[in-house]
């Protein structure tokens, strides 16, 4: 990258795994960093945290980071900069003064093309004034989504400017950004999320292809039931996107209900809650909740208090407002009942867009396995969707962990093939010496290697001349066969770059007796 791109950084992590708290850990960590050098709070500067296109989610995240992030100075607050409501009239001046008075320490906005323009105003303005010290730090949420768009209003050009320190693209689905600036550094992390998470490799995946993989997506859903009506019970909760056109949304809500489904739609006209035994009666999430509680708490608490709610199916549909960012699955806290909402079916058509696939399965994802209620969701899908989905979940688990153990942050081409490689059915174990991975391998794999007199295989030699870390064996499941048969390589021993050997094998061809 060019001198003018050296502030830019990327944060490549799964949907729902904790990104928004990996950058909160970030922010809190610099803060942290000032209070303890001594410095005036005006050091501090702000950040300025870009959302996707959608208020929702501004709401949601500034909700969030209002109690998450420990500001250098107290009384400061997070301020939501958005295009509806009264904020919508505040002018670039008024929120720069905001920051001048250290009124605020965060702001949030979407990305449409009016509100960014204004805040790289309000970031102009800032580094006009000498006397302003601050810095700041600009987080582009979902910034794959928005990157046409940033590049079309040139606004990594900001990064030129001297109170600007960084922009960060934050999204679990980075290819769009590694396109436009290929040798982007990324944060990396010995693991991409925790042990709680659940993975779209953990659910129940039931491929369905025939016969209405590329019709409409009402037609694709009626046929699911038709397949599986026992799914359709009391207390299920469904996860249903349609298209971008709100009228698949009202397709969508008239076959569910003719299931006897209850339904919440989410679009830019409509958030609210239909009955099916009352069609003319809705249940608007703008007159429930005290206006600071995320939608997923918000679910939690409607799902306990309408009886309606559990007495029948359950289905949330939609398009733009359910593709990114926006969680789900909740959890209360103990003090408010510990009331739990997680999906338990979802039906996902075929989705052009790897990205977009991925993302609207992520609805499904998160850190949820400590849920009392847990239990796997079951999704109906095709072909196509499971092949796309996996492809960016093996790329946004594997890559920066991979790096984290090469002790590397800018990914290569091969990088990010090797991430997205499929790596099921691959297992391993790490050993100081040959003599413990032969031994390994006899006594738990019944199968017999050899002390490895033959030179390294040269496609595996690294450019510096070294081994092949491990991460790039089990990428490509080397030397492994395909098949059982009677010469088939079901497993191998190597020597690895980061000290010892390896034993990889696959477990699919050694049976469990």
């Amino acid at each position: 990258m060019g001198a003018s791109f050296a502030k830019l950084r990327a944060m490549h992590l799964p949907p729902q795994s904790g990104k928004t708290r990996k950058m909160v850990d970030v922010i809190n960590r610099l803060n942290e960093c000032i209070r303890i050098a001594g410095d005036e709070p005006e050091t501090a500067g702000i950040n300025v945290i870009v959302t996707s296109n959608n208020c929702l989610l501004v709401d949601q995240t500034s909700k969030r980071l209002n109690s998450d992030i420990v500001p250098v100075k107290d009384h400061s607050n997070v301020y939501a900069w958005t295009s509806v409501g009264e904020d919508s009239r505040t002018s670039v001046n008024d929120v720069a003064m905001f920051v001048l008075m250290q009124k605020v320490h965060t702001i949030v906005c979407c990305t449409n093309s009016l509100r960014i323009s204004k805040i790289a105003e309000m970031i102009k303005v800032l580094d006009k004034i000498r006397a302003y010290t601050g810095h700041i730090n600009i987080w582009i949420d979902e910034a794959d989504a928005s990157l046409r768009m940033l590049n079309k209003k040139d606004f990594v050009a900001v990064a030129t400017l001297r109170v600007v320190k960084s922009i960060t693209f934050v999204s679990a689905t980075m290819d769009a950004v590694y396109r436009r600036y290929p040798g982007i550094p990324i944060y990396t992390y010995p693991e991409a999320h925790p042990d709680t998470y659940l993975s779209y490799a953990d659910c129940e995946i039931t491929i369905d292809d025939e016969p209405y993989e590329k019709s409409k997506e009402e037609q694709y859903i009626k046929h699911i039931f038709e397949k599986h009506p026992a799914c359709i019970e009391p207390m299920s909760k469904w996860f249903i996107p349609g298209n971008t056109r709100k009228t698949s949304h009202e397709a969508i809500t008239r076959e569910l209900f003719a299931k006897g489904f209850n339904v919440m739609i989410l679009n830019s006209d409509r958030k609210e809650i239909r009955f099916h035994d009352r069609p003319l009666v809705t249940l608007s999430l703008n007159d429930v909740g005290n206006g600071d509680v995320e939608l997923g708490q918000l679910l939690c608490s409607l799902y306990k208090e309408y009886d309606e709610l559990r007495n029948a199916p359950f289905a949330v549909t939609g398009h733009l407002c359910l593709g990114r960012g926006i969680t789900f699955n909740s959890k209360l806290p103990a003090s408010d009942g510990g009331q739990e909402f997680m999906f338990n079916y979802a039906i996902l058509p075929t989705i052009p867009s790897k990205a977009d696939a991925y993302q609207f399965t992520g609805r499904l994802l998160g850190n949820v396995k400590h849920f009392e209620s847990f239990k796997a969701p079951r999704i109906f899908t095709t072909t196509r969707m499971d092949k796309k989905i996996r492809d960016q979940e093996n790329l946004a688990i594997n890559l920066s962990k991979n790096l984290h153990g090469d002790g590397r942050d800018v990914p290569t081409g091969d990088d990010l093939r090797q991430a997205r490689a499929n790596n099921q059915d691959i297992d391993h174990r790490r050993f100081e010496t040959e003599n413990e991975a032969i031994a390994f391998a006899r006594e738990e794999l019944s199968h017999r290697f050899y002390h490895r007199n033959a030179k390294y295989p040269k496609n595996l030699i690294e450019p510096d001349g070294g081994y092949a870390p491990l991460h790039k064996l089990l990428a490509r499941k080397w030397g492994l066969s395909a098949r059982s048969g009677p010469r088939c390589n079901k497993a191998r021993m190597l020597p690895i770059r980061e000290g010892g050997w390896a034993v990889i094998w696959r477990p699919s061809l050694f049976p469990v007796e």
